[in-house]
């Protein structure tokens, strides 16, 4: 049985029936096995017979809780049951108040400052970003630190460690290392981690882990919110250029060093999966083998960035440096990579060939600190997500050159391009000038025999545009299976803009209605013979869906902020 509690702060009035939600409790505790409170601290500051009457559940097994804070932590700590599956978001308030960095006028601050806070740069200079210190019961301000809740869950849900299958947190600092605090039931772990990724935490306390999703201040909040923009005309509008700040380079290959060291002595056991973007995980530098990694929202390098850093000529300073290093570490047999907004955007020749050299170069050997040089050559199953309109022949040209690297392993390649928006403003449409060009060239030269030619022009453009990128898609299937002697299966899902009608229909309102997409999924296999023929077999989309099913692909980026 599920019990879902969903109570805004404005709800808990005086007049809330305390005794009624009590007596629910009571009466479900027997059969009720999953439980979902939402503003959970709220909800315990309302009423102190709450969360007793909550720790008293003895057979809850999958347990949700968001907005924690001390009470809340107490609670957690409280419970009585053996969780099986257990996800905790911390309130976003608490966890800056406990992370902030430390000002003397402040009790707390002073107080509880040499457990939450250190410097982590190697010049002594603090990073802005809270770093955990050593483990409280290894400080000589244990007895202090032991009473005061921080955001952890390692020992929050110790009741649980011989039970604990899955754990998601959020907004959470994993500083913990006890031989007495260890999950080895725990399959699946997925974090937002709230302060500087340190992996020796997670190794020692989580030793079967099988499935790794990590979030840190680097990823989209952290290095990327830091970068300073210079505005750059391109179409009468402005584009900013990022840069990343020397303190932040800094802070992300200090934060390496120290995990790579850490894992000379122990780290993970080979991992099935491994999600996340390109600054935290390359921060992480797990070195365990992991056969499937997963990164999301690779950003172009965006100008030049220096390599020398304070003399530290090892420094990655674009995320495609650091995505080279991530798959020479964790050597894995499938990659899913989804290429951030701006590859292909619309920038002088010059410009154009510098930024995506970069791509074109991605699973090429280079030069790393330490890391499998040829870790990449061993990717038999891709799949590269592409979410910009980008110009047909410009796109596929870049993504051809960045394969040929693995054309003696890569047996399976999957593209998803969705040429109808782009994240978060979805401003351009599917302007490709290629398609229009040759749709118009074939509505004229085919006039319609009918009463009705607009209604026909209409038609034969949209039947003559599918055809065409039906034709492109195939072409591009062929020219891979020609570079690459070892692929056996190619899969495209490309989305366009379907042609609208002329003029558009209105509606009722008198606004014109969306835009329609256009789907089109292809898929083949590709057969051969002692290098003398080849030749693509079409497969149906069933077939080829159940294709990445059992090779376990998906179209879908699954790694998300």
């Amino acid at each position: 049985r599920l019990l879902s509690l969903a109570l805004p702060p404005e709800q808990l009035s005086p007049n809330f029936p305390t005794h009624a939600l009590l007596r629910i409790l009571s009466c479900s505790a027997p059969t009720l096995s999953h439980l979902r409170i939402s503003y959970t601290e709220p909800l315990l500051a309302h009423d102190p017979a709450i969360a007793p009457a909550l720790a008293r559940l003895q057979h809850i097994t999958h347990l949700s809780l968001s907005g924690l804070g001390p009470r809340g932590c107490e609670l957690v700590r409280a419970l009585s049951c053996r969780l099986q599956e257990a996800e905790l978001d911390f309130d976003d308030a608490w966890v800056a108040a406990v992370t902030a960095s430390p000002a003397p006028s402040q009790a707390f601050a002073a107080q509880h400052a040499p457990s939450t806070i250190i410097p982590d740069l190697p010049t002594g200079e603090s990073s802005g970003l809270p770093t955990p210190a050593p483990t409280p019961a290894t400080t000589p301000a244990a007895s202090a630190t032991a009473a005061h809740v921080l955001p952890d869950p390692i020992p929050l849900l110790a009741h649980s460690m011989d039970s604990l299958r899955v754990l998601r947190a959020s907004n959470c600092l994993i500083i913990t290392v006890a031989d007495t605090l260890r999950y080895p039931t725990v399959r699946e772990l997925t974090l937002r981690i709230a302060c500087v990724p340190t992996v020796t935490p997670l190794v020692h306390t989580f030793p079967g882990v099988a499935e790794v999703y990590v979030y840190t201040p680097y990823d989209g909040c952290g290095v990327r919110a830091m970068f300073t923009h210079s505005a750059n005309p391109i179409n009468g509008g402005n584009r900013g250029i990022a840069h990343a700040p020397l303190a932040s380079l800094l802070t992300i290959d200090a934060t390496r060093k120290a995990n790579r060291t850490s894992q000379l002595y122990s780290s993970f056991p080979p991992l099935a999966y491994l999600h996340g973007f390109a600054p935290g995980l390359y921060a992480l530098a797990l070195t365990c083998p992991v056969r499937h990694v997963e990164i999301s929202a690779v950003s172009p390098p965006l100008g030049a960035r220096p390599r020398l850093v304070a003399g530290v000529a090892a420094a990655a300073s674009t995320e495609t440096e650091m995505v080279k290093r991530i798959l020479g570490d964790t050597r894995p047999a499938r990659v899913s990579l989804t290429l951030g907004h701006g590859w292909w955007a619309q920038m002088s020749v010059n410009e154009r060939i510098k930024e995506r050299e970069a791509l074109r170069t991605l699973f090429e050997p280079s030069e790393t600190d330490g890391s499998n040089a040829g870790g990449c050559a061993g990717v038999k199953e891709l799949v590269v997500r592409v979410e910009e309109v980008g110009r047909w022949k410009d796109t596929t040209r870049d993504l051809a050159a960045m394969l040929k690297p693995l054309a003696g392993t890569l047996a399976t390649f999957a593209l998803r391009w969705d040429r109808t928006s782009v994240p978060f403003d979805r401003a351009p449409p599917d302007d490709d000038t290629e398609d229009a060009e040759v749709d118009t060239t074939v509505a004229a030269a085919r006039p319609s025999p009918s009463s009705t030619p607009t209604a026909m022009t209409t038609m034969t453009t949209t039947t003559m545009t599918t055809a065409v990128a039906s034709e492109r898609s195939e072409a591009f299937a062929r020219r891979l299976a020609e570079d690459l002697s070892a692929l056996r299966y190619v899969c495209m899902e490309i989305i366009h803009d379907a042609p609208p009608p002329a003029p558009p229909p209105q509606t009722s309102s008198g606004h014109s209605p969306p835009s329609p997409r256009r789907v089109e999924r292809r898929f083949w296999r590709v057969e051969r013979q002692d290098e003398r023929w080849l030749c693509l077999d079409p497969l149906d989309e069933q077939a080829g869906l159940k294709v990445l099913e059992d090779q376990g692909l998906s179209f879908e980026d699954r790694v998300r902020y």
